[in-house]
């Protein structure tokens, strides 16, 4: 009576969890049209610089389609080649430029799909079946081989904008198992299904295999042999070649094997299933020839016993179905009190782990328990050699992924190793538990191995022994990951093989592990890169930024290294034709334009500098890269202003208004666009023109040529001439290769122009013209100019009194 009333209450426990469940289900829901803001695309030369979609797909989604078109912003601009990359959970990790990956990383995904497209306006279209549920990220960029550097606003503005929407379709009609919890009894529910029929149940926390039990399946009507292909995935929906999904066909099976077989013989079919705790499991019974099927199905879970089935506990089918599921709800698997389920006496060994989090974004390490008394978490972990022993990690949604994640294991010196040797193999999984394997592989996830032989030295998962190994996982997948670890104990190791293997003489080792994420490789790049943070999306990640050529995602790869002596010479390049400068700032100085010697030598430090600090492997910075680019850059534009105004022959007044105006149009231009083309022109343009408008109002005062011929074909033409062969060699000619030499020549021609621009010293003048009058035009003086003719000879003399007298003395 007692264990009646407890099963009732059990089941009507269970039937309020259902109600509450699809309530939730059909209440939260994500939508199934998801469109995104069209986003611009860069050029691909490291990873910063790929744009980040992302959308959000729900559970049980039977396809989502998604749809991208690239364009371009200006008609006038070629199509480009446009590179997508899909990736569910976490960022695509690729190498679009052929880079190499460094050591010891571990590049499997559970579904990363790459497209091609051309900015043509054109939808590409792609459609996944059966979804992950959860987030999906998109990885877009434009590929060409165009090195040229177009100054901006010499050409159209090229730039690719890209769209992106997502198109989900749930699978309906899908059946949830309800747990049957009972102890003493076993019950199998038939079911009779004319076309392709979907289940779903959940797993409680312990339970890592489940078995699909399909029995006394036969064709409906006319008892031929079972007509079903039976197929399994945990998270999503089963497909064919899925990466989670296990299929068994019935229909193949002998009908008088009374264990695995199906058919009228009443045979059973039996799938076995790697389980994720507390999330959904899909089942799919397909049938082969399209006649009816009638059989009856449960669910057998399996703790961590080897071989043992709970009989007592198991699913039944319920018609209890929800419209919209939520990717997060499940229907918890309640158990009896007797149930044996997560006994510790025949589970694996697990060790329960703690999360601390690091300064700094994107880093965190896992670690055992602190110790009571030290407070400290043990530098050791000892682990049994009888059995496994497993440990449990989460890498969290969006904030854990844009990292890199270590796993290492390491066994500690002074191991005895008298009797035997000491091999530990450890399987690092996502989702699922990976299993050793008798023959030391995985049955999932990517293998470590560490012995106490150290055969090899060398890196990878597969190497030979080594008392050392790790692996990285660049972008790790969220969710639960798993390290198990096994203890073998052997004499010897010959041409990489542990042999022969006999029982370890102690029933425990130690072991070190570590377990860490920091961004980039262990939070660097080497010698040959820096490690950055970026946003794109709204998400974060690390990559490194390499330079000198190196590549890949630790700046390891050295295929296309520049040799040292070409960085050498392009930083020497940029810096030392900037000493051309000197006899211009020389020139101003002995010509007395003390402004412009100034501008002149303002611009050749800063140019020195600038270019010596933003050079690869050979850099010198005197101050902050921004500052000395602004300078570099004003002093650049300015030089252009000076020189002109003073090749204007303007009055000093107007030259000093001019001067400062000119300083402060160019210094808001530069601060405006600094790279653009008309915070060159504008400055330029309007100095030219205020220089024509001088000459041309002095040709008219003296009614003569100005300036002079001389100075026209010996100073002004050279000077335009060189200084326009600068200007084509930066405007049209630079490209990424050949930079250290056009940049360098234009600043040759730069400094050589002003040689021959600059114009003569003009004569200093007293408050009164020589001839003519006062030199201001004021005409304050009264006096007269006479010509006289003494002994022969002319002379000019002021009647005014004092200048008589003066005269007069000096005649006397």
């Amino acid at each position: 009576m007692h264990l009646m009333l407890q099963e009732t209450r059990i089941w009507l426990f269970l039937e309020v969890i259902l109600l509450v469940q699809c309530s939730l289900l059909s209440g939260l829901g994500i939508p199934t049209y998801q469109k995104l803001s069209p986003r611009e695309l860069f050029k691909y030369r490291s990873y910063k610089d790929v744009q980040l979609f992302h959308f959000q797909v729900p559970a049980q989604m039977a396809y989502a389609k998604f749809a991208f078109r690239a364009n371009e912003t200006d008609s006038r601009c070629d199509p480009k080649n446009v590179t997508i990359y899909l990736q569910h959970g976490s960022y695509p990790v690729v190498s679009p430029l052929g880079a190499r990956f460094p050591d010891n990383f571990h590049l499997a995904r559970t579904s990363l799909t790459g497209l091609s497209a051309r900015s043509d306006s054109t939808w590409l279209r792609y459609t996944e079946e059966a979804p992950l549920a959860g987030d999906w990220f998109v990885a877009a960029f434009t590929l060409y081989d165009d090195t040229r550097i177009t100054q901006k606003g010499l050409g159209p503005s090229c730039h690719t904008v890209l769209e992106s929407e997502a198109r989900l379709e749930p699978q309906e009609d899908v059946i949830t198992l309800v747990p049957e919890v009972t102890a003493h009894q076993r019950l199998i529910l038939m079911h009779k299904i004319n076309a392709t029929q979907y289940y779903r149940f959940v797993v409680p926390e312990g339970t890592f295999s489940a078995v699909v039990n399909v029995s006394k399946c036969v064709e409906a009507g006319g008892g031929g042999p079972c007509p079903l292909a039976v197929s399994a995935s945990p998270l999503a929906l089963p497909t064919d070649g899925g990466p989670l999904t296990s299929s068994v066909n019935c229909s193949s099976l002998s009908s008088d094997d009374s264990s695995t077989g199906s058919g009228s013989g009443g045979g059973v079919c039996l799938l076995t299933l790697d389980t994720v705790p507390n999330r959904w499991h899909y089942v799919r019974l397909e049938l082969e020839n399209g006649t009816a099927a009638q059989f009856g199905i449960q669910i057998v879970l399996q703790d961590g016993c080897e071989g043992t089935h709970k009989e007592n506990e198991y699913m039944l089918v319920s018609e209890m179905r929800c419209q919209s599921p939520a990717r997060t709800a499940f229907i918890p698997v309640l158990f009896a009190e007797d149930s044996t389920l997560g006994n510790d006496s025949c589970d694996w060994d697990r060790v329960p782990l703690g999360r601390q989090s690091l300064a700094g974004s994107l880093a965190f390490i896992y670690d055992q328990l602190p110790d009571p008394v030290t407070t400290k978490p043990p530098a050791r972990l000892n682990i049994t050699t009888e059995r496994p022993t497993y440990m449990t990690f989460e890498v969290q949604p969006v904030q854990d992924i844009g990292g890199t994640l270590t796993v290492a294991i390491t066994l500690p010196t002074g191991l005895n190793t008298s009797l035997a040797n000491v091999s530990v193999t450890g399987c690092l999984s996502h989702f699922v538990r990976g299993r050793v394997l008798e023959d030391g592989s995985c049955s999932s996830g990517v293998r470590l191995t560490v012995n106490t032989t150290t055969f090899s030295s060398g890196s990878g998962s597969d190497s030979g022994g080594r008392k050392d190994n790790i692996t990285n996982l660049p972008y790790p997948e969220p969710g639960d990951w798993y390290l198990t670890l096994a203890v073998r104990c052997y004499l010897q190791q010959e041409y990489g093989r542990e042999t022969p293997l006999v029982p370890c003489p102690e029933n425990q080792t130690s072991l070190i592990f570590h377990i860490e994420s920091a961004p980039c490789l262990q939070a660097s790049c080497g010698a040959n890169g820096a490690c950055y943070q970026y946003f794109s999306g709204g998400f974060v990640f690390s990559t490194c930024v390499c330079w000198a050529g190196y590549g890949g995602w630790g700046c390891t790869d050295s295929s296309r290294a520049t040799p040292d002596f070409q960085l050498l010479l392009a930083t020497l390049l940029l810096t030392i034709s900037n000493v051309l400068f000197v006899p211009a700032v020389l020139l101003a100085l002995r010509r007395r334009y003390f402004t412009e010697a100034f501008v002149y030598a303002f611009a050749m430090f800063f140019s020195t500098f600038y270019h010596a600090c933003d050079e690869e492997k050979y850099v010198f910075c005197l101050m902050r890269l921004s500052v000395m680019q602004f300078c570099d850059f004003y002093a650049g534009i300015f030089a252009f202003w000076v020189t002109l105004v003073c090749m204007a022959d303007l009055a000093p007044a107007w030259s000093s208004l001019m001067n400062v105006g000119g300083a402060m149009l160019v210094a808001l231009g530069v601060e405006y666009d600094r790279t653009g083309l008309w915070v060159f022109v504008v400055p330029v343009a309007t100095a030219f023109v205020c220089m024509v408008s001088s000459w041309v109002y002095h040709c008219r005062r003296q009614r003569a040529l100005y300036p002079s011929l001389r100075y026209l074909l010996l100073g002004l033409l050279p000077g335009a001439t060189v200084a326009g062969v600068g200007l084509v060699c930066y405007a049209l000619l630079e490209t990424e290769e050949n930079y250290k030499y056009t940049h360098s020549a234009w600043h040759c021609c730069i400094a050589v122009s002003i040689l021959f621009l600059l114009p003569p010293r003009r004569p200093q003048t007293d408050s009164y013209s020589p001839v003519g009058g006062a030199a201001g035009g004021s005409g304050s003086s009264t006096g007269k100019l006479l010509r006289v003719t003494a002994g022969g000879s002319q002379q000019t003399v002021n009647t005014s009194s004092d200048s008589e007298r003066g005269v007069a003395d000096g005649h006397r």
